[in-house]
């Protein structure tokens, strides 16, 4: 099923005995009882297994306050749910009724609403498989949560294949089409940047010279907090085709090298416990430019 056992660990002699401390792992599993799939509280376990010397002999250090472990992959479509913790008293392998728990200090019970994306990857995420013009890689992933693409690459006017040497030593204009969009409107931000030489970087999207303007999308962006400032109603902002337009393109290239682009986007998804938006897409685009 969806609700996983968790482990916790103690500090303490090992259960039913008076060995010398150490650290010990106990498992919390589902477990069938009078007909509910349950997991036994903490409260209960130290009850029944040496309770004089909890708190004094005996410590927990690793997961105290740790419920269970809800894996929603494959059991929950993409929507939001309410979970509500009910608790149950058991005696002679017979629960009561169960009881939702009230929050501490009031008379509210205890509810977690939380809105769940999970992410396709590959075959069936949508993505085209074998696109010349969109291909899967290790820097590319092949999923549309969320997509990036460089669509296209114009100095003055002219379109830029990858690849491509460029002369640009006359100045002008450069333009770059692209998109970073999520089809679930929970995109956190994009980047686009261009990368040359030793550890070089210019942040296209900061230059004086440069704009961008929207191709389908209803905002701007960049960051989920400037797409609400600019009419986004939270918590949705699926971003879409953007153009940035560069009038200095000395700005974007200083030097004679090869550059590549790089856009990069992100979504505010927590995986696993990680904080750090592991749902993250990235499409380069190199050439070489002389100025």
């Amino acid at each position: 099923g969806s609700m996983l056992g968790i482990s916790r660990q103690y500090w303490g002699p090992k259960l039913g005995t008076s060995d010398p401390a150490d650290v010990h792992a106990v498992s919390f599993l589902p477990t069938p009882v009078d007909g509910e799939l349950v997991i036994e509280s903490r409260e209960h376990f130290e009850a029944n297994n040496d309770p004089a010397s909890w708190g004094i002999t005996r410590f927990w250090i690793s997961g105290r306050d740790r419920l269970a472990v809800w894996s929603t992959e494959n059991f929950f479509a993409d929507d939001t749910y309410q979970l509500r913790l009910v608790a149950f008293n058991e005696t002679g392998g017979n629960l009561d009724n169960g009881t939702v728990l009230l929050l501490c200090d009031t008379q509210e019970e205890n509810r977690l609403v939380l809105t769940i994306d999970n992410r396709l990857e590959g075959a069936g995420s949508g993505h085209p498989l074998n696109d010349p013009n969109d291909p899967c890689s290790p820097i590319h992933l092949c999923t549309l949560e969320p997509h990036t693409d460089i669509l296209a690459v114009r100095i003055n006017g002219v379109p830029v294949d990858p690849c491509d040497v460029i002369d640009a030593s006359a100045g002008g204009t450069l333009e770059i089409d692209f998109e970073a969009h999520d089809p679930d409107g929970h995109l956190s931000y994009y980047q686009l940047t261009a990368h040359y030489g030793e550890n070089q970087v210019r942040y296209l999207l900061n230059l004086p010279s440069a704009t961008v303007t929207a191709l389908t999308a209803s905002q701007i962006g960049r960051t989920y907090s400037q797409a609400l400032a600019q009419g986004a109603v939270a918590p949705i902002w699926t971003g879409g085709r953007y153009r940035l337009t560069i009038t200095n393109l000395q700005q974007a290239f200083p030097h004679t090298c090869a550059y590549q682009l790089r856009l990069h986007a992100r979504k505010p998804t927590i995986v696993s416990c990680n904080y750090s938006e592991p749902h993250w897409n990235t499409s380069e685009y190199a050439f070489t430019v002389t100025v």
